[in-house]
């Protein structure tokens, strides 16, 4: 049993879920039964929002845009331009367990922080099952204004709000997130 809310915006074919707990002992049969439904119900493309620890950060990614994708094959024959503007997540290689030898492993995803993406990623691509990964660097804390970021991008690229003579739009929160880190400080404090 996970804790999670599902949203569904029908004239738009989007369904939206939001996980809350970590999927610890189940990760592989939640993740299967997830692959299965999306599959039943025909779900064309899996768009996974997380984040990676900015700490563990290297120094290109450092630079520019806190903001990163990856994606399957399969995704990449149907989105391939449209994440334009992000930069794809860098792979890494990292030292060999047997330094003496000098040898290094391939390069291979790191998503320090990232929970279950990279595993489901790792299943989509057996799958062949379209799949984005959006990921954005986050410290800990309070990342409302993260998620929110990462919630406009998707809202640019997939166009899910209609726009209204160029006005301002303001999401609502999910109601999990009321006072997920206290009440505000009291602005006569500044």
């Amino acid at each position: 049993m996970i804790s999670s809310e599902v949203y569904v915006v029908k004239d738009k074919r989007l369904v939206i879920i939001q996980i809350r707990s970590p999927l610890c002992n189940s990760k592989n049969d939640f993740l299967n039964e997830f692959l299965k439904w999306t599959s039943d119900v025909h779900i064309e493309q899996i768009v996974v929002l997380s984040s990676s620890f900015d700490y563990e950060r290297n120094d290109e990614q450092i630079c520019g845009t806190p903001l990163r994708y990856f994606m399957t094959k399969t995704s990449r024959n149907k989105m391939g331009p449209k994440l334009s503007k992000l930069k794809e997540l860098e792979r890494r290689t990292f030292p060999s367990v047997n330094s003496l030898e000098n040898v290094k492993e391939p390069e291979q995803l790191n998503i320090p922080g990232g929970g279950f993406a990279k595993l489901l990623y790792q299943k989509c691509i057996l799958k062949d099952a379209a799949l984005v990964i959006l990921l954005k660097f986050c410290s800990e804390g309070d990342n409302i204004l993260d998620a929110v970021m990462l919630a406009d991008y998707v809202d640019e690229w997939l166009d899910i709000v209609p726009k209204e003579d160029n006005l301002p739009f303001t999401w609502s929160y999910p109601p999990s997130w009321k006072h997920l880190f206290g009440s505000p400080p009291s602005k006569e404090i500044y």
